[in-house]
């Protein structure tokens, strides 16, 4: 079992979190973890490297069945392994989806704040890039057993329907959502499918994040609710560390839109770009992974209460809001900002020169972001309890203009 408070040096092994960071400075911003990936899968590369033949590689019926496997017993979501299309990343599959179920100068709707990457994804496809800005419904109700939390995020269906009216046809989804880390509820999606299907809009939906949930309810995929207007994006690379692996899964239950999607994908090569080591690590995290990503989440649910109370006791004008998914926490320091009269170049200032902590700046996840900045946790105990004390500390003595 990985020791998860264990410190393991990344610097010079070519980590963009650590190797394009100063020396003095902790990164906690690029969404990778600071942890070792399962034994099952260092040792599954470990043998495969062993054999000294590294030719083309295919994309097995057991790998197909692994992932499957997986997402029905982590997600109780039934997934037939034909609709499965094995592509390098969720990025290049989201570009390639884009493609598939538009034309240039179509609108393709984001809700921001959001994974700013979609953004380029949409531009770089010649596509109107609409925002439906999340609107912030101030409590995230609670769930059986849960509690309440404050500063939550909700989509606006109402402004959404508008522009479903408006003749958008494609929605680029966030599920769970980064940064805002909401894991949106079966009646949000329902609702969700029920406008999709009205007005015939494709929703992508990138489930990157769907195995990290720190909340007692089950992620819902939009397959599950709009299976005929649905592509869905899963990975490895959040759920193991293996973002440098480069696999991911695409599935489309829609024969019709499956062929369309796997047309484009065919012509931008993305299903012959298969490499034999990250096929060898993804089917080795779903067949093994299950023990290792319990500890994973339980050690991730400890970081965020250490996160949530140094917020609460050590930085007034600071806000957590709720953690329901993912690594990666969305500070609200609005009201720091606004009693200092600090710009957002005097917070980043004050951060990363001051605190010696680098985060990612709330402003380059779009509409909504200004005043927030959002913070990896997924590091050891160690290293974010230095970090969080160097942010406390920064913050209590204020920005310094010669900085």
């Amino acid at each position: 079992m990985t020791d998860f408070d264990t410190v393991i040096e990344r610097r010079g092994t070519g980590a963009v979190k650590w190797d394009v960071t100063a020396p003095d400075v902790i990164p906690l911003w690029v969404a990778d973890m600071d942890f070792a990936a399962p034994a099952a899968v260092t040792d599954a590369l470990a043998r495969r490297v062993a054999h000294p033949i590294y030719g083309y590689p295919m994309v097995s019926d057991s790998y197909r069945h692994a992932f499957c496997e997986w997402q029905q017993r982590r997600n109780r979501l039934a997934i037939d392994p034909a609709w499965l299309l094995a592509t390098p990343a969720v990025m290049p599959a989201v570009r390639a989806a884009i493609d598939a179920v538009s034309e240039p100068g179509d609108a393709v709707v984001v809700q921001t704040p959001v994974y700013f990457p979609f953004f380029h994804a949409i531009r770089s496809k010649g596509r109107r890039l609409v925002l439906n800005p999340l609107r912030e419904s101030g409590v995230v109700p609670a769930h059986p057993g849960g509690h309440a939390h404050h500063h939550g995020f909700a989509m606006d269906f109402n402004h959404l329907e508008e522009l479903f009216r408006d003749g958008a046809r494609v929605l680029l989804l966030c599920s769970p959502h980064n940064p805002v880390a909401r894991l949106w509820s079966r009646d949000e999606l329902t609702a969700l499918a029920g406008l999709a299907r009205q007005w015939g809009v494709t929703v992508i939906s990138d489930e990157i994040h769907s195995d990290i949930i720190l909340e007692p309810r089950p992620f819902v995929s939009m397959l599950d609710v709009l299976p005929e207007l649905t592509v869905a994006c899963f990975s490895v690379s959040k759920t193991f560390n293996l973002a440098g692996i480069g696999a991911s899964q695409t599935v489309v239950p829609d024969p019709g839109l499956r062929s369309r999607v796997r047309r484009v994908c065919e012509r931008d090569g993305l299903l012959s770009l298969q490499h034999v080591l990250s096929l060898t690590a993804t089917e080795a995290a779903y067949r093994h992974g299950d023990a290792w990503l319990d500890a994973l989440l339980d050690y991730l649910r400890g970081n965020h209460a250490v996160l949530r109370t140094a917020v609460a006791n050590r930085m007034p004008g600071v806000r957590a809001g709720a953690q329901e998914a993912t690594y990666i926490a969305w500070l609200d320091l609005r009201d720091y900002c606004a009693e200092r009269a600090l710009s957002e170049s005097q917070l980043k200032r004050l951060l990363q020169h001051q605190a010696r902590v680098k985060l990612s700046d709330g402003v380059q996840f779009g509409h909504g972001g200004l005043g927030f900045q959002r913070l990896n946790f997924a590091t050891p105990r160690l290293i974010l309890e230095e970090a969080l004390g160097r942010i406390a500390d920064a913050l209590h003595r204020g920005y310094i203009s010669t900085v």
